[in-house]
């Protein structure tokens, strides 16, 4: 049997690898309304929208929406839950007018 030492490793001083100072400005300035306080979970963002909270896991993991990664918590901005909300928006279809013809009874 080898020495008994022990290997520790250092930890990275940035959260993730490949990930920079400059990365996370550049984050900071793409939410510029999202402040820690303003900012929903998954349970408090599944009720904003009035959905089941396993749908807005979803949206996450297929990347429908945007979201802040706090570690291995995931955090929404209001604003973008409500662009969320806006671009499911769907128009009326206009019924074509009947001119004259005969009426079905």
């Amino acid at each position: 049997m080898r020495g008994a030492a022990t290997v520790t490793r250092a930890r990275r001083s940035t959260p993730s690898p490949g990930v920079t100072i400059r990365d996370q400005e550049s984050a900071l300035r793409s939410f510029p309304s999202a402040t820690t306080a303003s900012l929903l979970d998954v349970p408090a963002a599944a009720q904003r929208l009035g959905v089941p909270v396993r749908f807005v896991r979803q949206l996450v993991a297929e990347r429908r929406v945007r979201f802040v990664k706090l570690g291995r918590y995931v955090r929404f901005d209001p604003a973008d839950l409500d662009v969320l909300v806006a671009a499911g928006v769907v128009a009326p279809v206009r019924q074509p007018e009947h001119r004259g013809g005969h009426r079905r009874s």
